[in-house]
């Protein structure tokens, strides 16, 4: 059985946790990332193809609902999907970037006092602030290089908005950043200034490549709590090996591969 990720710029922790996670239960399955610019035909080639499951990355997440026979009723109240079941050539898109994302918030443990800063707009926004207002977050402002669909997100999830020029001045204590600013190769960005940061309690990046962005090494340096992509890639790539398999697969298996791997590479 194959699993895929679609995507502008693969990266390969998909398949190092999945491909593990396929060992780990004896599952004779394999897992690949795919490069495309072509999404209609990608997701055509999954159903004809008869792909188990497809990972679908930035800056796909939205576009790619047009595509799918079905929506679970989270991720169409969402707005995008990064998960996709093929069962016998019906495609059903759902969200687990949200219950990462849920579940990163847990760990993190802002209080409900606390004001939140999201960057970006894309897809990855959308399922963080569900995620925010489903656990009664409701000190929100939006932020993003595009100010239309930044204004139609905080409308649409009861939130304020600012613009990306004056992001900094905003006076929030959580800083959430869901844009791809700092992702390799270009891992010398960072969506805002350590001066900006040094105030704030707690900092939550989306970006698990590298593992360590510009913005939470600003965020450890100043001892700000935070959280890493990582985290919330480990937590939606879990509930997506549960869709795909059936299967629960140990958070420690997947840590252990990834951990596994980065070993490898020094």
């Amino acid at each position: 059985m194959l699993c895929i990720s679609l995507s502008s710029n693969p990266g390969k922790f998909g398949t190092i946790v999945h491909n593990a996670g396929y060992r780990f239960v004896g599952l004779d399955w394999s897992y690949v990332a795919c490069t495309t610019n072509d999404l209609k035909n990608s997701i055509q080639a999954v159903k004809t193809l008869g792909i188990r499951g497809c990972s679908i990355s930035m800056p796909f997440k939205e576009d790619v609902v047009k595509y799918l026979d079905r929506i679970d009723k989270v991720a169409k109240k969402i707005g995008a999907v990064n998960t996709i079941v093929n069962n016998k050539g019906k495609l059903t898109g759902y969200n687990t970037d949200y219950i990462g994302a849920k579940e990163s918030l847990k760990l993190l443990k802002p209080t409900k006092k606390h004001h939140f800063l999201v960057l970006g707009t894309g897809g990855a926004s959308r399922s963080i602030l569900f995620a925010l207002h489903d656990l009664g977050f409701t000190k929100i402002t939006i932020s993003g290089r595009n100010f239309t669909k930044a204004k139609k997100l905080a409308d649409k999830f009861n939130s304020e908005v600012i613009s990306w020029n004056e992001r900094e001045t905003c006076t929030n204590e959580v800083l959430i950043n869901a844009t791809p600013i700092g992702m390799y190769p270009n891992t010398k960005y960072s969506p805002t200034s350590k001066i900006y940061i040094k105030n704030l309690k707690y900092v939550m990046d989306i970006i698990s490549n590298p593992i360590e962005t510009s913005l939470i090494k600003n965020a450890k340096s100043l001892k700000i709590k935070n959280s890493n992509g990582l985290t919330m890639s480990l937590f939606q790539a879990r509930a997506q090996f549960k869709l795909y398999t059936g299967l629960n697969l140990p958070m420690e298996v997947m840590k252990k591969a990834v951990s596994n791997h980065y070993k490898k590479k020094k």
